[in-house]
């Protein structure tokens, strides 16, 4: 967590990265919590299944076209 870059962009539901690096002991006993729950009862929240893909091209892409506004 400490190499993750700091000033991006929040996720889906809206937590910056810098609030889960920078949170300490106490936010890691609030995130245990819920996920020892979610471990005992075997059902992951719906919310959790939601994701984002964004494709980040740099450079060249895989199909060998070079991107403009270098």
């Amino acid at each position: 967590m400490r190499n993750l870059k700091n000033n991006k962009v929040a996720r889906s539901d809206g937590i910056h990265l810098e609030l889960i690096k920078f949170g300490g002991n106490k936010l890691v006993n609030r995130v245990y919590e819920p996920v020892i729950q979610i471990w005992e009862e075997e059902r992951i929240p719906e919310e959790w299944k939601e994701t984002t893909v964004v494709p980040i091209y740099k450079k060249e892409t895989e199909i060998g076209v070079k991107i403009t506004g270098e």
